[in-house]
């Protein structure tokens, strides 16, 4: 009997999917099938995947002849033969013994699914960099682990927890549910659809505290850096609201949460898609989904804004009432925002150009992490290859700990050991009583900046 049919989407991925592969195979899980279902790849994709398909009889190599993510979702589905199923994307990895996990627990509490946490996987300077995402945690729920919920019943949850590859899912739901993936073409947020429908019909699901996923996310091809992501957002959106796709009661239930999802995926899809298209607020890739967005959002809310489910914070919605009334001087803004951005990332360059790339990290929260990606843009940028040696930070908790996989140590050590490096200061709030802390350690006032988001 199969107990878990592992469904893997794949184009054009060879640089990244033998590496996937094994990651599946080294479950240590004998009644599981891995479908990995390839939509036309032209790179050695296919010859990596029968390869795997000689070496195990787990591995099945299924043709797709469409090219939709959402597709090749639903024919991994329809074609699964575990009573559970997963999806593992072929650029990203899973750790050991996640699968073995979640099915034992799926069975002793008959769940609809097993979720877990995830790391978003980066490179800087040749370092793995590996940012946490905690969906319940980060939705405020840090004491639901483990416990069973029925995912509707926390309101803030279903904006923070959108991956679809993070778990497994009863086949039987999907089916009797009808929950598919939208099988519009190409690769780009078919799953979003998919993981409301998840959230409004799983009524028994559990939570691990566990980082068992890792999400290759410096992928130049990814489908979330597409200059059409706007158009494929509000395209869920519009099936979602219009096309009815889940029942009535369920959708009554969700309806407001998914409101305030979609005002924030308004925003980050306008500061995604405006740049690629130089600002220009006629271009079809952002008018036509901002048009419908924004009377949607208009619709839902009727410019009402105090009942925060969510809690999404007040920049966000100020910044959706501004774009809503004024998307022309919206576009200023964000191009004025976005050249400040820019300016900064040169500031962090060209104090970082001066030590040969070699810096400390001063601060290993929220802040710490806007940091490294401002890092890794400045990196990707440039002709300088950052090498971060070390994250400080005053909290004695911290110190002997990983910050996204960079070594923690105190103030004091990190300027007896790296006094030669330059000293990056992520929370602007304290920099002031930070500066005078590394300078009263030896640290000489132009070797300290500070991180200007």
């Amino acid at each position: 009997m199969v107990k878990v049919s592992v469904i893997m989407p794949s184009l054009n991925v060879a640089d990244y999917i033998e590496n996937s592969i094994k990651s599946v195979l080294a479950q240590d899980m004998d009644d599981m099938e891995i479908l990995c279902i390839d939509a036309g790849s032209t790179d050695g994709t296919v010859d990596i995947i029968r390869k795997y398909e000689a070496l195990d009889n787990r591995v099945r190599l299924i043709h797709s002849n469409v090219k939709s993510y959402g597709y090749q979702v639903n024919l991994g589905i329809r074609m699964a033969k575990g009573g559970y199923v997963g999806i593992v994307e072929t650029d990203d990895r899973i750790c050991q013994g996640m699968l073995p996990m979640m099915y034992a627990a799926a069975v002793k509490y008959d769940l609809d699914s097993v979720k877990c946490n995830f790391y978003f996987c980066e490179h800087l300077g040749g370092r793995k960099i590996n940012r946490p995402c905690r969906p319940l945690a980060d939705a405020g729920y840090s004491d639901m682990y483990g416990k069973v919920i029925c995912p509707s019943d926390f309101p803030k949850l279903l904006d923070a927890d959108w991956p679809i590859w993070t778990g497994i899912i009863r086949k039987k739901l999907l089916t009797e549910r009808e929950i598919w993936c939208n099988e519009s073409p190409g690769a780009a947020y078919q799953d979003l659809g998919f993981s409301v429908e998840l959230y409004a019909e799983c009524v028994r699901t559990i939570y691990l505290d566990k980082f068992y996923y890792l999400y290759t996310f410096d992928r130049s091809e990814s489908s979330i850096k597409q200059n059409k992501s706007m158009l494929q957002v509000a395209g869920e959106y519009q099936r979602l609201y219009n096309d009815k796709v889940i029942m009535k009661d369920r959708f009554d239930k969700i309806r407001h949460t998914l409101d305030w999802k979609m005002l924030n995926s308004f925003i980050g899809m306008t500061h995604l898609v405006l740049p690629m298209v130089d600002y220009n607020i006629n271009s079809p890739l952002f008018s036509e989904p901002y048009q419908w967005l924004s009377k949607q959002i208009r619709q839902e809310f009727g410019g009402d804004y105090s009942d925060n489910i969510c809690e999404i914070n007040n920049d966000t919605i100020e910044r959706a009432e501004f774009l809503i009334s004024d998307v022309s001087k919206y576009a200023e803004h964000l191009s004025e925002e976005n050249q400040i951005s820019a300016r900064n990332r040169q500031v962090l360059a060209d104090g970082i150009h001066r030590k040969n790339g070699r810096i400390i990290i001063f601060g290993c929260g929220i802040r710490g992490e806007r940091l490294l990606e401002s890092l890794i843009l400045v990196e990707h940028n440039s002709n300088i290859q950052i090498i971060i040696d070390a994250a400080a930070d005053n909290n004695t908790k911290l110190w002997g700990g990983s910050f996204c996989g960079i070594d923690v140590i105190s103030p004091e050590r990190a300027v007896q050991k790296y006094s030669n490096d330059i000293f990056i200061v992520a929370n602007k709030c304290h920099y002031d009583d930070i500066m005078q802390q590394l300078q009263s350690l030896g640290v000489r006032k132009n070797d300290i900046i500070v991180f200007e988001p």
